[in-house]
């Protein structure tokens, strides 16, 4: 079961499954059935645009671009069997298993490209929202770049040396407009440069390290891109 549910709600909703499974449970001649929030990201570093499939049922009306993706949909929790195509075929590029555990939400980025083509299940475990804060994590999914640093212009270090497909918990910010910089953890040099970002109070947003340091003539070069969770 699949039924789609815009971002903006995905905070309520995680928080309403557990209520819901809680009172469910109460009525012992009552089956429950648990469920998952799960989005997609394409970070797939090439120009090539992507069909994406969830147990043989088509989620996009159109291609997903590079830094495109489907937004958080409802599922029945356990096993899901997810497959990608090019936007002109409808064989396989991959096929990817993966579980969903009962009332979590999740982001599933597809990285990598060619023969390395995979998909990477990233929970999406947000801390108690507040009407006065901000919650940001990084994630490192370029292929070919060093451990990096998420740190904001004025100096300030927000995540430490995160190799390739690995990330942090949500930071806290203050509610503002940040510049943001990623960074070569061993060296400091800023590797690109998100400006003017609007960080919302009681929003919560996932950056990104996406692209090749090395790009070829088919491939996106390295960049940054925020992408908010709620």
């Amino acid at each position: 079961m699949i039924n789609f549910i815009p971002s903006t709600r995905l905070f309520t909703f995680l928080l309403l499954l557990g209520t819901l499974t809680l009172s469910s449970c109460a009525k012992k001649d009552e089956v429950v059935q648990e469920t998952s929030v799960l989005r997609y990201i394409n970070a797939s570093p090439t120009l090539g645009t992507f069909n994406i499939y969830a147990n043989t049922i088509r989620l996009n009306t159109a291609a997903i671009p590079f830094g495109g993706g489907v937004s958080y949909a409802q599922y029945v929790s356990g096993l899901q069997s997810i497959v990608y195509t090019t936007a002109s075929d409808t064989q396989p590029l991959l096929t990817k298993q993966i579980t969903l555990a009962n009332g979590k939400g999740y982001t599933l980025y597809l990285i990598d490209k060619n023969d390395k083509l995979d998909a990477l299940l990233v929970t999406d475990e947000m801390p108690t929202s507040t009407s006065t804060k901000s919650f940001v994590k990084f994630y490192n999914l370029s292929p070919d770049a060093p451990a990096l640093n998420l740190d904001i212009s004025d100096g300030s270090n927000l995540v430490k040396d995160k190799t390739y497909k690995t990330g942090s918990d949500f930071v806290t910010l203050d509610a503002k407009t940040y510049t943001f910089q990623i960074k070569d953890a061993s060296t400091g040099t800023v590797k690109a440069t998100l400006t003017d970002v609007d960080i919302a109070a009681g929003r919560y947003y996932t950056i990104i390290a996406r692209g090749l340091l090395t790009p070829g003539a088919n491939d996106q070069p390295f960049s940054g891109q925020s992408i908010i969770n709620n």
